[in-house]
């Protein structure tokens, strides 16, 4: 759904609902205002039947005809009683019923109800003014509900201004659609909108928030594709040579000697390949994958038990010492691949005879995981560049892609940790590199040693 049709349809759901307030408002207010009317409309011919009983001339009244013809409009029948309960005169052809009490009184007879007030005219003689109870409602109803024809001809006139007033305060919606809809694929600038209301000023952080970190994920994206393009070229250059070589070659060893060569700049090129593959997905996934508690200590007997073969090879003694238990959350692959870069890098810059320890300690509610060779060292001032991609440190003769730290260094962000390098503990010629990652709780997980 593109940006206008949601607009379109929370314009459309909030003139909905401000239209079913204004209905079940209005509903409410007519009725109250109908009752009311209706109560006050009641009030007004009780007071015209208690006036017309204290303005009517009895005297002459008796004079007229005993009867007439019908009661008035509003259903009123005026009577006179003799106190022994004869009717002296009335104003219509059927008469109310008798009341016995002085005052506003509800009678019924024959199913027909009335209001009725009756005062002593004099000792002898009673004068009753009543009314028909349904003639009476009738009336009281058509002046309640003249009352509100305004009101329903306002609610009409309301929710077109209400869906109007909702229109217009939606307007920076649609222009911020328009404005991020007409932005090209490159353009990464902040949105601004002008004259935005308050309530999308959360919306517009968020989305520059987002425009720039998209802008910061592009740029290293054309950064790391530079730089493996310029690395990749190096060894396919070696490879072609080296082929070059091989086809050239007159005699079997020389042959053999050039395809020894060819197979050693493929490796090379393959482990530049898996290594940017390894960069790629640790950028990529920063994190995100699916966790579980990682054994250190054990992960760290596995990593050092892959690689000793390769460090007995070169005369290096490589092996885990003073590994205590510590157990963190995190993805189990990530974090051998950080500690297996930490300690290819040794082995690759420690010359032999020399030394490598893992080991892995506990302090409060981190692990520190440190990797220490006695290789040549690195100066203090070069080692946060070797955190950047493809830099390379130690002696130039050592092959290498430059992207074992920079893989290391992200994952161990991703799983909320840190890596510094640092001079050996004994002070010796050598380098430290420490990898201090949060432990799964601030208590001890010591596990017990395989």
């Amino acid at each position: 759904m593109n940006a206008s049709s949601s607009a379109g349809s929370l314009r459309r759901r909030l003139v909905l609902a401000l239209l079913a307030v204004l209905v079940l408002g209005g509903a409410l207010a007519s009725a109250g205002l109908y009752a009311l009317a209706f109560r006050q409309q009641g009030e007004v011919f009780d007071e015209r039947l208690r006036a017309l009983s204290f303005n009517l001339p009895v005297e002459a009244m008796l004079q007229m005809p005993r009867s007439v013809e019908d009661e008035t409009a509003e259903g009123i029948v005026v009577q006179i009683w003799r106190r022994d309960g004869v009717l002296l005169w009335s104003s219509g052809r059927r008469p109310a019923p008798i009341s016995t009490q002085i005052g506003m009184v509800d009678l019924e007879i024959a199913g027909e109800r009335w209001r009725s007030f009756t005062r002593l005219v004099r000792d002898d003689l009673v004068l009753q003014v009543s009314q028909d109870l349904e003639a009476r409602e009738r009336r009281a109803a058509a002046e309640a509900l003249r009352l509100l024809v305004p009101l329903l001809v306002l609610l009409p006139v309301l929710a077109l201004v209400g869906g109007w007033i909702v229109s217009v305060q939606l307007e920076p919606l649609r222009r911020l659609a328009t404005l991020v809809q007409s932005r090209g694929t490159d353009d990464h600038a902040p949105v601004v909108l002008a004259q935005a209301p308050r309530e999308l000023s959360p919306v517009l952080a968020s989305l520059n928030d987002l425009l720039s970190r998209q802008a910061h994920a592009r740029r290293r994206q054309r950064e790391f594709l530079a730089d493996a393009a310029h690395e990749l070229r190096t060894p396919l250059a070696a490879v072609r040579l080296q082929a070059q070589h091989a086809e050239a070659a007159r005699t079997a060893d020389e042959r053999g000697q050039a395809l020894v060569a060819l197979r050693g700049g493929v490796d090379r090129a393959t482990h530049l390949v898996a290594q940017l593959l390894d960069l790629a997905r640790s950028e990529g996934k920063a994190g995100g994958g699916e966790r579980a508690e990682v054994a250190l200590d054990r992960l760290a007997r596995e990593v050092v038990a892959q690689r000793h073969p390769l460090a007995t090879a070169r005369g290096i003694d490589l092996g885990v010492e003073d590994a205590q238990g510590a157990t963190v959350l995190g993805e189990r692959e990530a974090l051998a691949s950080l500690l297996g870069n930490l300690v290819d890098n040794a082995i690759a810059y420690t010359p032999a005879p020399g030394r490598i320890d893992v080991g892995l300690r506990r302090d409060g509610a981190w692990a520190d995981l440190r990797v220490e060779d006695t290789g040549p060292g690195i100066a203090p001032e070069r080692r946060a560049h070797l955190f950047d991609r493809f830099a390379r440190g130690g002696r130039g003769d050592v092959a290498g892609t430059g992207l074992g730290l920079a893989i290391a260094l992200r994952v161990a962000h991703a799983h909320g940790g840190t890596i510094e390098l640092r001079d050996r503990s004994d002070g010796g010629s050598g380098l430290c590199a420490v990898v201090r990652l949060p432990l799964v709780s601030s208590g001890s997980h010591v596990l017990a040693d395989p």
